[in-house]
């Protein structure tokens, strides 16, 4: 399965200490397993923006071993298309990201799915585990 993972669960799986967490299964899945990252520069840049935030006490060594592992494993896709309107503008590199990847099959995989158009590819983690399952 091919998923752009949308920041919030990756820093939800980083700051859960509970390895039957959805957002750390699908993490795990990223960095070894059937999830293959679809990434961008600009993914990239927030996920080490916000993965060093004081207040997520997050070490900067395992932020550069999991960012190192996803552009490893990962496809990156820069999306040329960015009219999209969505609440929040941060949303829409992302939601560009997986748009312009469905060729691959590609999911958008966030706990916020209000942020985005109603559409089939923008999943929870708990779904994108059971399409994993199949």
């Amino acid at each position: 399965m091919y998923a752009v993972i949308d920041t919030d669960v990756i820093v939800s799986a980083m700051i859960t200490n509970d390895d039957s967490s959805n957002t750390v299964k699908v993490l795990t899945e990223a960095l070894s397993g059937d999830i293959i990252p679809v990434i961008s520069e600009y993914l990239i840049s927030e996920y080490i923006d916000v993965l060093c935030r004081e207040k997520f006490s997050i070490p900067k060594v395992l932020v550069g071993d999991l960012i190192n592992t996803l552009i490893k494993r990962g496809v990156c896709v820069e999306p040329s298309v960015f009219e999209y309107a969505l609440k929040d503008v941060k949303d829409i590199p992302i939601f560009a990201i997986a748009s312009e990847s469905r060729e691959l099959g590609t999911f958008l995989i966030t706990g916020n799915t209000k942020h985005f158009p109603d559409v089939s590819y923008v999943v929870t983690p708990r779904v994108a585990l059971e399409l994993l399952k199949g």
